[in-house]
């Protein structure tokens, strides 16, 4: 993954993370872009603009790069 990927959320994995995060869980199979990189090397968190506009914080296995 890379600056300027178009992804599409996946949160439907059954992770721990999607009962505590529930603006993650309910975004869902929406597009977004990457604007952003983990901030420390060893994070595994993107930024993303959703196509809504708004802004979010995604684990790598969060978020399938689109073709």
């Amino acid at each position: 993954m890379k600056v300027g990927d178009l992804i599409k959320v996946n949160t439907a994995h059954g992770c721990w993370c999607n009962k505590l995060i529930t603006p993650a869980t309910v975004r869902h199979g929406q597009l977004g872009v990457i604007v952003g990189d983990p901030v420390l090397p060893e994070d595994r968190q993107w930024k993303v603009r959703l196509m809504d506009g708004e802004l979010f914080w995604f684990d790598d296995f969060e978020m399938e790069v689109q073709q």
